[in-house]
């Protein structure tokens, strides 16, 4: 019977560290990182690849200004350096109340600034820097944010009274 009860205490002694013998995983998620490159300095060529992957259309390409055309509108892709980009979209309205639009824009969205420009034209732009390097996932976000917030911004001329 000694034996036996030797035994069984062996059993489970193995049976409750093997259970129980790693400490405790914490319920925290974990998280999932990607590996992405990053550059510091953009490529027009990935930039061409990302717009057209978006569905843009490139209307016109200079050095410092790439115009593309989306849905029923045409945008502005204009890069100041190697370290930024900005996109911008000019709206003609006639609707007599556009300062507070704009006002009433900036005031609840993110991401983005509206103003008037000096011919009266409601301009929209959001400015994306990536002095510390940036992935292209990173720019290919920044891109469709742009697209929402350019229709975003359709919609609340059409609606306005």
């Amino acid at each position: 019977m000694n034996r036996r009860l030797k035994f069984t205490t062996v059993v489970l002694f193995f049976i409750f560290f093997g259970i129980y013998g790693e400490p405790a995983k914490s319920k925290q998620p974990e998280l999932i990182q990607k590996p992405s490159v990053l550059y510091y300095t953009i490529d027009k060529a990935q930039i061409r690849k990302l717009v057209l992957g978006l569905g843009y259309t490139i209307v016109s390409d200079d050095e410092k200004l790439m115009i593309l055309a989306y849905q029923d509108s045409k945008v502005g892709l204009m890069f100041s350096n190697d370290t930024s980009m900005q996109f911008y979209s000019s709206f003609n309205s006639d609707k007599p109340n556009k300062i507070n639009l704009a006002n009433r824009w900036n005031q609840k969205m993110r991401y983005s600034r509206s103003y008037l420009d000096t011919d009266g034209r409601l301009i929209i732009e959001s400015d994306f820097d990536y002095s510390g390097g940036v992935s292209e996932e990173a720019i290919r976000e920044f891109l469709q944010k742009f697209q929402i917030l350019n229709s975003q911004f359709t919609t609340l001329l059409i609606l306005a009274e």
